[in-house]
C-alpha cells in the first residue's frame, strides 16, 4: 500500500519543487520590471478612494469590475509603497501556477512547460493587472468542479464564478463559457433534470449580472457608446479578429524592436512583406482548427473553447483586441477547455463523464483522449520562447521610465512653476505621492478619471492650460514634466506649437512601453517669428 502511494508523493514533491522554481523566476522578473501607466493608474484609483462606495463610483469609468481594485484598496490602507502592488501580482501569479501543478490533470510535460510561457510568466505573472486575478479564479473554479467532491462544492463554485466575472470583461466571457461547459456534463433525462439545468443556467446568469452592470460605463464616461461608434472602423475590427488567434497562440514578440511589447513577430513581418500578411489569416485558422482537433474527444471542451472564442471575437467587433493581455484570454480559454479534456482522459466513472457522446470503458476513453496532446506541447514550447525573451529583455531594459519621474522633478529650480499633463499625472502621483497641477484640468488630481469633460478638453489641453498657468502665476516660464515628446504634443494640440516654445531640459528615454518615456521642458510664451524646439 505504501508502494502504491509512492508515485503520488513523488509527483507532489516534484510539483512543489516546480512551484518554488516558478516563484523564484517570477520574483526575479517582478523585481526587474518597472511599473507603467495602467498598472499605476489602477493603484491611484484604489489609493484615492476613501471607501467602498467611492471606489465603485470611480471604477465605473474604467470599464472594469471592482475585484482587483478592492484588493489594491485594502493594500493601500496600510502602505503606499508600490512594491506591495507588485507583490500582490506575484502572489496571484504563484496561485495560478499552484493550481496548475497541484490540481490540473495535465500531462507532466505540460505542467513543466506551462508556468514559464509568455502569458503565465510575463503578461499575467510579471505585470500587476487585474487579468491574472481572473485567471486564478477561473482555474480555481475548474479545480473545484473537477476535483475531489466536498460538502458545499457548488456554493464555492458559484462564489468563484462571481469573483472571476468581477475581474474583467474577458474573464466574464470565459466564466460564462465555463459554466455552459459544466452544464453540458449534467445528464438531462426527464422534465426534472431539464428544470434543474435551466435553474443552474439562471443562477449562473444572476451571479454574473453584477459584473455586467459594473462594466457598463456611466453616461458621462469618455468611453460611452458614442466613443465606440466614432472610433469604429470595419476594416480595422476585422483585421484584429483575424489576427487574434495568432497573437493568442504564438505570442512571440518582434525581437528586433526595442519596444517589443504588444507586438507579434509574424504580424510585424506582415507590415513590410505582403506575402507574410496574406498568410496570417490561414495561420490563425490553422491554429483554431488545431485547437478544436485537440479538444475533439470531449464535447464540453469544444463548447468552452468555442463559446469563449466566439464571444471574444464578437467583442472584438467593437473593442479592438490589439494587445497581448486581451488576446491572451483566447489562450486561457483553451487551457480551461484542455483541463476538461484531460479530466475526461483520466478515466472518470460514467456518472462524472463530461459531455461524452457514448459511454465506453474508462481506459479506452483515456487512451483516445490523450492522443494529440503533442500539439499542446509544441504550442507551449513556443510560449516558453516568448516568455523567456520578454522576461530577459525586461530585465535588461527599462519597461517604463515612470519610476524616474522624481529625478526630473528634482531638477526644477526652487519656486519655479511646475505642471504636468493628463498623460503623466498618474505617474507623478504614484511615484511622488503628491499630485501636480494638470494641464487640461486646471487643478491637481489624485488620479485621472476619463469622463466626457476631460475627453473634450484634451485636444487643447496644452495651449489652453499653459495660457491659464501663465495668467495665474505671472511667471516668465513654466516647467512641464510629461511623457510626451514635443512631436506628440504638437500633434495633440497644434495651437501649442504656435503659442509656446518648449525647451528640453532633460529626458529619460528607451522604455520598452513606448508611451512611458519622460521629458522635462521649460516652456515660455513664444514671440512672433520664434521657432519652437522639437525632440
Amino acid at each position: 500500500m505504501d508502494m502504491g502511494r509512492e508515485p503520488g508523493r513523488r509527483r507532489w514533491w516534484l510539483s512543489l519543487l516546480l512551484l518554488v522554481v516558478y516563484l523564484a523566476a517570477a520574483g526575479y522578473s517582478v523585481a526587474h520590471h518597472e511599473l507603467w501607466g495602467d498598472e499605476i493608474h489602477s493603484w491611484n484609483i484604489a489609493k484615492a478612494s476613501s471607501g467602498w462606495r467611492e471606489l465603485l463610483a470611480n471604477t465605473r469609468y474604467e470599464g472594469h469590475p471592482p475585484a482587483w481594485y478592492a484588493i489594491l484598496s485594502a493594500i493601500s490602507r496600510f502602505t503606499h509603497r508600490l512594491s506591495f502592488l507588485q507583490a500582490a501580482g506575484w502572489a496571484i501569479g504563484g496561485g495560478v501556477v499552484a493550481l496548475v501543478l497541484l490540481a490540473a490533470p495535465f500531462p507532466p510535460v505540460v505542467k513543466a512547460l506551462l508556468p514559464f510561457g509568455y502569458y503565465v510568466w510575463f503578461e499575467y505573472g510579471t505585470l500587476a493587472r487585474n487579468y491574472a486575478l481572473g485567471v486564478l479564479l477561473i482555474f480555481g473554479a475548474c479545480a473545484v468542479l473537477l476535483g475531489r467532491p466536498f460538502r458545499g462544492r457548488i456554493v464555492v463554485y458559484y462564489g468563484l464564478l462571481t469573483l472571476a466575472s468581477n475581474t474583467h470583461l474577458l474573464a466574464l466571457l470565459l466564466a460564462g463559457s465555463l459554466h455552459l461547459g459544466w452544464l453540458l456534463r449534467i445528464p438531462v433525462r426527464g422534465a426534472a433534470a431539464r428544470r434543474g439545468v435551466a435553474l443552474q443556467l439562471l443562477v449562473g446568469g444572476l451571479v454574473m449580472l453584477p459584473a455586467a452592470c459594473f462594466i457598463f460605463p456611466p453616461a458621462d464616461s469618455g468611453m460611452n457608446a458614442g466613443f465606440w461608434v466614432r472610433s469604429w472602423q470595419a476594416a480595422r475590427q476585422l483585421d484584429t479578429i483575424v489576427r487574434a488567434p495568432l497573437r493568442a497562440f504564438l505570442p512571440i514578440p518582434a525581437w528586433w524592436r526595442p519596444d517589443f511589447w504588444n507586438t507579434e513577430f509574424l504580424v510585424e513581418l506582415g507590415e513590410g512583406h505582403g506575402a507574410v500578411r496574406m498568410l496570417i489569416p490561414f495561420i490563425s485558422l490553422a491554429l483554431v482548427l488545431g485547437a478544436f482537433v485537440c479538444l475533439r474527444p470531449v464535447r464540453a471542451s469544444l463548447l468552452v473553447f468555442g463559446a469563449n472564442l466566439l464571444a471574444t471575437c464578437a467583442l472584438a467587433a467593437t473593442f479592438p483586441l490589439t494587445t497581448a493581455r486581451y488576446t491572451g484570454f483566447i489562450y486561457i480559454g483553451f487551457l480551461v477547455a484542455y483541463w476538461l479534456r484531460c479530466h475526461e482522459a483520466s478515466g472518470p466513472t460514467p456518472a462524472t463523464r463530461i459531455g461524452q457522446g457514448r459511454s465506453g470503458p474508462p481506459g479506452r476513453s483515456g487512451r483516445s483522449a490523450l492522443g494529440g496532446h503533442g500539439v499542446v506541447v509544441v504550442l507551449l514550447v513556443l510560449q516558453v520562447a516568448g516568455g523567456v525573451f520578454a522576461v530577459s529583455r525586461d530585465a535588461r531594459a527599462a519597461f517604463s521610465e515612470a519610476p524616474r519621474v522624481g529625478e526630473l522633478i528634482a531638477e526644477v529650480p526652487p519656486g519655479a512653476e511646475l505642471v504636468t499633463d493628463v498623460w503623466t499625472e498618474d505617474t507623478v502621483v504614484a511615484f511622488t505621492d503628491r499630485p501636480l497641477p494638470c494641464l487640461g484640468l486646471d487643478r491637481s488630481v489624485a488620479f485621472l478619471r476619463w469622463d466626457t469633460e476631460l475627453e473634450a478638453r484634451t485636444p487643447t489641453s496644452y495651449s489652453v492650460g499653459l495660457r491659464s498657468v501663465f495668467l495665474r502665476a505671472g511667471a516668465a516660464s513654466v516647467y512641464l514634466v510629461s511623457s510626451q515628446s514635443t512631436r506628440t504634443i504638437f500633434e495633440i494640440d497644434r495651437a501649442a506649437e504656435a503659442a509656446f516654445t518648449f525647451t528640453l531640459v532633460d529626458r529619460r528615454e528607451g522604455a520598452i512601453e513606448r508611451w512611458s518615456n519622460l521629458y522635462l521642458y521649460r516652456v515660455t510664451a513664444r514671440p512672433v517669428g520664434h521657432s519652437s524646439t522639437r525632440n
